[in-house]
């Protein structure tokens, strides 16, 4: 316009060198004791990974925007003086807290770099990378947002300690990257930019960091999220997931008193969830309990076998008879008003299954106490448990030795003596407790699972439905009596005239005679852990109509002609919550745990409890009829992972599971979310072996793991120790 130009009497060559002198101060001084403060053994917040499933190359950019209602957090920033670039820094950082589950994140951010007023009209590039820094330690928003601009002043003072020496010194990295973009105020609007006419392609195809995040000002009642992201990396499903968990947050942040309350997902998104994460509805009759079944199956098939161990066995109607008069003689032995327990401690045999059954029949609940267990373990829970009676056989209560101070009630005593036309007895009740599984306890001290009649009897059927049991069903039990997988293979088919084989102790232990016992028994199904199922399939060529795994992460999809099903479960509920039957000759990269079982929800929710979208990666919560009663004599414990859904009118299990829903609505296993670990189907609580081994004399520290399928324990001593002993 023919103006002249105002002289510089700043350049960008006097900043670069006012930058190198400033290595030399007292403030740089300052500003890096400040970061080793803030950043020493901070990790790099990486959002999770998607499964992309498309052939995308390595930095391959892509992007979405998404609208962000603002009303209400204009409010909020207003109220509480706050500025909007902290408030939706604050959101990410919340948002970030939830879906990693860390208690510190760290991502980046960027200003302009010209907070010295002599720089402001100076040509140049002064864009600052900073680090944000959240510790997850505020319950409300306002004291969120405080502390983030807090410490984004601190570090904006000291802006000119170079990011670049931050990465070398404590080893961040760029993963994600937020910037607030206000509306630009001052700009001469008569100034038009002129089209080049030269063909100058200046899109970047290539992303600057795996995750771009800004939200963007266009006006005082319009923002917008823009979302830059590494398409090798994350989905756009994903993307869009995140957009609008952002979305919600950033609205919810601003109306909620306490943090933890804030939703990700709308009403109407958090109802598709819910919808979408039931099982099958199966119309039973909650008040039939196993044992009614069973009564049932007696009347209409009573010569058939129901179970054999061995050469011998039971028919149905001895089966029956003998569990009423056993259930009756338990009765007489019963003290009103102690505990409903009564231990079982007896080999693999049919009277295992009978003891259980009369036990059931008496209006008690059995505790399977597996007798290859340690004796401090089993005295334990004999003790814990306060049964009444322990029922077993005179050799393993000579082997064993246990301090016994409960009646005894030895198993071929009563069988020789037993009267097969005793009285009828049905004392089972829907709600009540049907057997107690001790499971690992991270204190030291196993901890008994209570599981009612309701939860059995919802799991049985559904098992004697998908599994498709007949009255030719001949199903090997393998599990330990201990290992509530036993349940899956124990009752199941005497609901439906078909016969129980009780795999022999030393098939038990050995591929090829558990391989022989299935073939000479014309075994048509049963439950294995997921490793001994994999190497049998791998092995031999199994003719049986079905084999389930379960119990820990299943790797492979053998080749073979059986129904091959997947199946996840915690003891708290009741065996299996989900399952998932594998395509013939589909390859996997993560084999799924599959849909809940009938009758069972299956929720994947945040940190805080509340739902999350498909596709994103939460804790496992489960709901339904099988749900245990809780914790024997822990009610701390059973109030901590039993409680009341943010969501939905029910009660649902934390299990402690990592887990989402991949594309398909199928459930994928990732891992634990604390230090509990599956190893060759037990749920092992390092915790309790820590403590344990902590115990033991002369150890002064120790720490365990698994590392490649084997338990390991690190261990430092004050003097040397007898490793077998310690073992």
């Amino acid at each position: 316009r023919g103006e002249k130009l105002p002289k510089e009497t700043y350049a960008y060559f006097d900043h670069a060198f006012d930058e190198l002198k400033q290595t030399k101060s007292q403030a740089y001084e300052e500003a890096e004791q400040y970061f080793d403060v803030l950043l020493s053994g901070a990790e790099t917040t990486v959002y999770p990974h998607s499964v992309v499933t498309e052939d995308v190359p390595a930095g391959a950019s892509r992007s979405l925007t998404q609208e962000i209602d603002c009303e209400a957090i204009a409010k909020f920033c207003k109220q509480h003086g706050v500025t909007a670039a902290n408030y939706y820094a604050t959101v990410l950082a919340q948002l970030l807290h939830r879906i990693t589950r860390e208690k510190v994140v760290t991502f980046t951010t960027i200003n302009n770099g010209r907070s010295n007023a002599h720089k402001v009209g100076v040509m140049g590039m002064f864009v600052k990378t900073l680090p944000v820094v959240s510790n997850n330690n505020a319950t409300t928003m306002s004291n969120a947002v405080q502390a983030m601009q807090d410490e984004n002043i601190a570090i904006l003072s000291r802006d000119f300690y170079p990011f670049t020496t931050m990465v070398q010194r404590y080893g961040i990295r760029p993963k994600i990257l937020f910037a607030y973009q206000a509306v630009s105020e001052g700009i001469d609007n008569n100034i038009k930019a002129e089209v080049c006419e030269q063909n100058i392609n200046l899109i970047l195809d290539t992303v600057k960091v795996p995750l771009d995040i800004s939200v963007i000002e266009r006006d005082a009642n319009n923002n917008v999220l823009s979302i830059e992201y590494d398409a090798s990396l994350y989905s756009e499903r994903d993307m869009k997931a995140l957009a609008d968990m952002y979305c919600t947050l950033a609205n919810e942040l601003a109306q909620v008193e306490n943090i933890a309350d804030a939703r990700l997902l709308s009403e109407e998104q958090q109802n598709e969830i819910i919808s979408s994460s039931q099982g099958v509805h199966l119309d039973i009759d909650a008040s039939k309990t196993f044992v009614d079944l069973f009564i049932a199956q007696a009347a209409n098939t009573p010569t058939a076998t129901a179970i054999a161990d061995g050469d011998a066995h039971y028919t149905y109607a001895e089966l029956d008879s003998l569990s009423n008069a056993l259930a009756n003689a338990i009765k007489a032995i019963e003290k009103q008003g102690t505990s409903p327990f009564v231990s079982i401690m007896l080999g693999f045999q049919k009277e295992f299954v009978l003891s259980a059954i009369a036990i059931e029949k008496a209006g008690m609940a059995y505790v399977p106490l597996d007798y290859d267990y340690p004796n401090d373990r089993l005295q334990f829970m004999l003790e814990d448990s306060d049964s009444q009676i322990l029922i077993t056989s005179h050799a393993i209560y000579e082997e064993r030795a246990l301090d016994v101070k409960c009646n005894v009630l030895f198993i071929e005593d009563f069988i020789n003596c037993a009267d097969k036309d005793e009285t009828p007895i049905n004392l089972t009740k829907s709600e009540s407790v049907a057997y107690m599984i001790y499971t690992s306890g991270s204190t030291g001290k196993p901890k008994g699972v209570m599981i009612p009649h309701r939860a059995k009897a919802n799991f049985v059927q559904f098992i004697a439905k998908k599994w498709r049991l007949t009255d030719k069903s001949r199903i090997s039990c393998h599990s330990s009596y201990s290992f509530d997988a036993s349940v899956e293979d124990l009752y199941p088919v005497l609901t439906v005239g078909g016969t129980l084989y009780v795999v022999p102790q030393e098939a038990r232990k050995d591929l090829d005679m558990l391989y022989h016992f299935i073939v000479d028994k014309g075994i048509t199904g049963g439950c294995y852990t997921t490793q001994l199922g994999q190497m049998l399939l791998q092995n031999y060529d199994l003719p049986v109509e079905y084999l389930v795994v379960g119990g820990e992460k299943m790797t492979i999809n053998p080749d073979c002609k059986a129904r091959l099903i997947n199946t996840y479960g915690p003891t708290e509920f009741t065996v299996d919550a989900a399952f998932y039957e594998l395509e013939k000759g589909k390859a996997y990269t993560n084999i799924p745990i599959g849909r809940p079982l009938d009758n069972l929800a299956a929720y994947v929710v945040d940190a805080n409890g509340h739902l999350l979208p498909q596709g994103v990666a939460g804790e496992l919560c489960m709901a339904g009829p099988q749900m245990a009663l809780g914790y024997w004599k822990r009610d701390d414990l059973t109030a901590s992972v039993f409680t009341n859904a943010r969501f939905t009118d029910c009660k649902i299990y934390h299990t402690g599971d990592l887990v989402r829903y991949n594309e398909d609505g199928q459930l994928e296993y990732l891992g634990r979310i604390d230090h509990q670990v599956k190893l060759r189907g037990f749920r092992i609580e390092l915790g309790e072996i820590e403590s344990q081994a902590g115990a033991y004399d002369s150890i002064q520290s120790c720490v365990v793991d698994v590392k490649n399928d084997i338990l390991c324990c690190y261990y430092v001593a004050n003097k040397e120790i007898d490793e077998e002993a310690f073992k």
